[in-house]
């Protein structure tokens, strides 16, 4: 949890109570006077303290800064100041302070100012492996194709065909079967050539440069979803957690009313709870239609029996010695009961006794 104690500016207040920041693990506290900032700073100890310049004003200046680390007798605590656009503020006062944070557009630069703070764990939890396709443009125009394979809120790992030319700005434009697409500004951090016998042998780790909120949403939601046509389904990709939007996947999902979850690799209890979200937003009486049920879906299923409130099992993954395949069922998504007699689906086989099958 990342503490921040702050004036009751509305757009500072509104945009650090946004579903990204809370996910992030940060806690707003509001007051509306320096006296009152003092006092709540004493009693809460927060981790960051987020001044606004006035409108008619140079700036808080020593005094407003040096009080809050006097009363705090010593702790680290991280020093902002939100400046409105056109404002004249004073080299001396700025340098009192840590970081700055431009109004009336705050978000990009709270991001970046407070995403150091954060602890390592919630750091963790952006970064997820994935498999979407990428062009990456050079500023010569040089052009190189590959995939996506690490996704994280300030850097991609991607691997390419050829290593882009220089250290200049790159352009990698990320997209998927279903038409979505997203253009993103970066630089390279470093090369790996990895001895590999496809045609993908280099892995380059970019860093975004640039990249609103906004767009690092639409970053995270291209990896975690897209609609395969072909299929008629919704695949999901990755871990099903309290950090993901699953909000829109309301719209498709009126339509295609079944999700291929064979390649999510875990469900929390946050994830639930998004779930929860998503059936709410649907019509009343959509019944889903869940394909290829991994181990880690069907024991949240076991879990949190909300899961599978209003779905219906058509079909279920399993790996043994075989490797992994796909098992047809049909039925309520419930956690699974006794198992019938079943056949592997590669070899033939029997399936040995406590391996899991569908529901009766």
């Amino acid at each position: 949890m990342l503490d921040i104690l702050t004036f009751d500016d509305p757009r500072l207040v509104a945009t650090l109570r946004t579903r990204a920041f809370l996910r992030a693990g940060v806690c707003v506290r509001a007051v509306a006077s320096q006296a009152a900032l003092l006092a709540a700073a004493e009693a809460h100890r927060p981790d960051a303290v987020l001044f606004v310049a006035p409108e008619d004003a140079p700036g808080p200046g020593a005094p407003a800064a040096n009080g809050v680390r006097d009363w705090l007798g010593g702790r680290p605590v991280r020093l902002l100041l939100a400046i409105p656009a056109h404002h004249a503020a004073r080299a001396a006062d700025l340098a009192l302070f840590d970081g700055l944070v431009a109004l009336p557009e705050p978000e990009r630069d709270l991001w970046r100012t407070l995403r150091p703070l954060l602890r390592p764990a919630a750091q963790a939890t952006s970064r997820e492996l994935v498999r979407v396709p990428a062009t990456v443009w050079t500023a010569g125009g040089r052009l190189a194709r590959g995939l996506a394979v690490e996704v994280d809120d300030a850097r991609l790992g991607l691997l390419l065909e050829e290593a882009p030319d220089g250290d200049g700005p790159l352009s990698v434009l990320l997209h998927r079967d279903d038409g979505r697409h997203l253009l993103l500004p970066g630089r390279r951090l470093w090369t790996v050539r990895l001895d590999r016998g496809d045609r993908h042998r280099v892995y380059v780790a970019v860093r975004l440069t640039g990249a609103s909120l906004d767009e690092v949403r639409a970053l995270h939601d291209l990896a975690l979803w897209e609609v395969a046509e072909d299929a008629g389904a919704i695949v999901l990709h990755g871990r099903l957690s309290a950090a993901v939007d699953l909000a829109p996947l309301a719209r498709p999902l009126a339509d295609v009313r079944a999700i291929d979850v064979g390649d999510v690799r875990e469900v929390t209890r946050g994830g639930v709870l998004r779930w929860v979200e998503l059936r709410r937003a649907l019509p009343a009486g959509l019944r889903l239609r869940l394909r290829r049920v991994p181990g880690p879906f069907r024991r949240a299923l076991r879990r949190w029996p909300a899961l599978g409130r209003g779905c219906v099992l058509e079909s279920y993954r399993i790996l043994d010695e075989c490797g992994s395949g796909d098992v047809a069922a049909e039925g309520p998504a419930r956690a699974p009961g006794p198992p019938p007699a079943r056949r592997r689906p590669r070899c033939g086989g029997p399936l040995p006794a406590d391996a899991p099958d569908p529901p009766p």
